[in-house]
């Protein structure tokens, strides 16, 4: 068993894997495994797979028996997992040829911590159409940035700034970091599973900051990983005009058995982040937050994006027309 260890759940993944899969091999450390969960592709993912298998005894590759939808996919690799310390990647991502020698380095400042976060770092693939990218970050192009420093954080209070403002994901959480097999385990025993919900990154990150609490945990300035979205990333698919067979394939999964969700969030980043704080609050209803607060601040927040997001008038989105202080008023 290794200190840490990297889960990555694949589907169709053969246009990128083999680049992920080396920024994993190219790890100059022995105490990081990596668990690769095929998603019963069929493409060539699996011969990928069995090639860097074969060459570095730290990847071992399980499968699931059907194609799944990603939650229920992640389950199944977590469901397996051997490490002390847990981070979910996808088939697109990458990780910083340092990240361990970071990661060992912020827990032995702080001991205490239950996780390590880090600054994001993001990549847009070169095969990205042009217009999911901007004139500073076209596709091909990698935004980061970094500072030497460990600081350590309070879970609690960066979940209130969840509930309370747009931040997303400021806690450890899947593609951003650590977070140790024991706060894993905690949110399975609470809830029934790790992943509870189809929007995988936001729900780890609002658990694993509800389930530390008053825990600390090390923010890093160094990132760990790359963040990455292809052309064949479900997400740039379902958030833009980007269409593959492989994503569009990820994505059928998920309307399969969250058809009215997806359509409910497709016009708000908003949307999920409220129906899952909700979620939180049902299982940890010691949450620094309540549902009123959550509600005046989803309600207003929504209305100012869809009226920026969409020709559709104000009063078509929540029967009201107004400036955001009348509609607080009005709320009240």
């Amino acid at each position: 068993m290794s200190r840490f260890q990297v889960i990555i759940p694949v589907l169709n993944a053969e246009k990128t894997l083999r680049h992920t899969l080396q920024t994993l091999a190219d790890l100059p450390n022995d105490n990081v495994s990596f668990l690769i969960s095929n998603n019963s592709s069929t493409d060539s993912t699996p011969d990928i797979l069995e090639d860097f298998r074969a060459r570095d005894s730290r990847f071992q590759i399980i499968k699931t028996e059907q194609t799944l939808p990603l939650k229920d996919s992640l389950e199944f690799a977590m469901s397996q997992s051997t490490g002390d310390y847990l981070m979910v990647i996808g088939g697109d991502d990458g990780l910083y040829t340092g990240c361990i020698e970071v990661a060992e380095e912020a827990l032995r400042q702080h001991p205490q911590a239950k996780a390590v976060a880090h600054r994001r770092s993001f990549l847009l693939w070169p095969d990205v159409p042009d217009h999911c990218g901007t004139p500073g970050f076209p596709p091909g192009g990698l935004r980061i940035s970094a500072a030497n420093t460990f600081d350590l954080r309070n879970a609690r209070e960066d979940l209130r700034q969840q509930a309370l403002s747009i931040i997303h994901c400021p806690t450890p959480a899947p593609y951003q970091g650590w977070v140790s097999k024991e706060i894993v385990n905690r949110i399975r025993s609470r809830v029934g599973r790790v992943f509870a919900h189809y929007v995988t990154d936001f729900w780890f990150a609002s658990a694993t900051g509800a389930e530390l609490d008053n825990a600390p945990y090390v923010f890093s300035g160094l990132p760990l990983s790359i963040g990455a979205y292809s052309a064949h990333s479900s997400a740039l698919s379902f958030f833009s005009n980007t269409k593959s067979d492989a994503a569009e394939k990820k994505l059928s999964l998920e309307l399969s058995t969250e058809k009215e969700n997806l359509v409910f969030t497709s016009k708000s980043a908003r949307g999920y982040r409220y129906e899952i704080l909700k979620l939180v609050l049902q299982h940890w209803p010691n949450a620094p937050f309540t549902e009123r607060e959550m509600d005046l601040n989803y309600v207003c927040g929504f209305w100012e994006e869809w009226k920026h997001r969409t020709s559709m008038p104000p009063e078509a989105a929540h029967q009201f027309a107004g400036s955001t202080e009348q509609f607080r008023q009005f709320i009240d």
